[in-house]
């Protein structure tokens, strides 16, 4: 029989750390916990900022010269072929350095291909505005991601874009196929060039 005591248990010392230990854990992640929600809410209000004012963002640039052609050498599709692409060149054709702070880090983003029936060869610089249709483009959800792009006097960039709307066709037969950025900031399109889709 263990004798009465009229004052209250006392916990051990190593009962204490473990009661305690967790309070220590959440002390420390809460303020973690709250810098990454901030951090989070404060970048995709950016985003939406961008993606509602993006002509207010980055306004149009001036006094620049800047190139887009396509280099791509192929002449020839099929509309089984698995990821056909269209290479385009994105050259400072100035005598300035050029910043362009809107540029997305999905590069093919930042041009549209527009594509046209092209029956008669040669004609593809002869095609009227209006029959000109813009191909489907694969688009990240929930904006881009953006970053300056700095381009020296006649340094260029290659950007690859997929040529979509050839699984789409109907029928196969000579097109016109041309690119236009897709920027606020600063416009360029290249002159159309002719494929052969079979």
């Amino acid at each position: 029989m263990q004798p009465f005591s009229p004052l209250p248990a006392v916990p051990r010392k190593g009962n204490t750390r473990k009661i305690f230990l967790p309070f220590r854990r959440i002390a420390i992640l809460l303020p973690v916990l709250l810098i990454c929600t901030l951090f989070c809410a404060c970048s995709s209000e950016d985003r939406k900022r961008d993606q509602e004012n993006p002509e207010k963002k980055y306004p149009k640039l001036r006094n620049y010269s800047l190139n887009l052609s396509i280099i791509s050498t192929q002449g020839n599709y099929r509309r089984s072929d698995a990821n056909p692409v269209l290479r385009f060149s994105v050259r400072n054709a100035g005598a300035n350095q050029l910043s362009i702070h809107e540029w997305k880090m999905h590069e093919q983003e930042n041009i549209r291909i527009l594509y046209a029936p092209c029956p008669q060869q040669g004609s593809a610089t002869k095609i009227p505005p209006e029959q000109w249709v813009e191909s489907e483009r694969f688009l990240l959800k929930g904006g881009v991601p953006r970053y300056p792009l700095e381009l020296a006097p006649n340094n260029a960039v290659l950007v690859d874009v997929p040529l979509t709307f050839i699984r789409k066709l109907n029928k196969p037969g000579r097109y016109a196929v041309k690119g236009e950025l897709d920027l606020y900031s600063v416009s360029a399109q290249s002159v159309p060039i002719e494929i052969e889709i079979q």
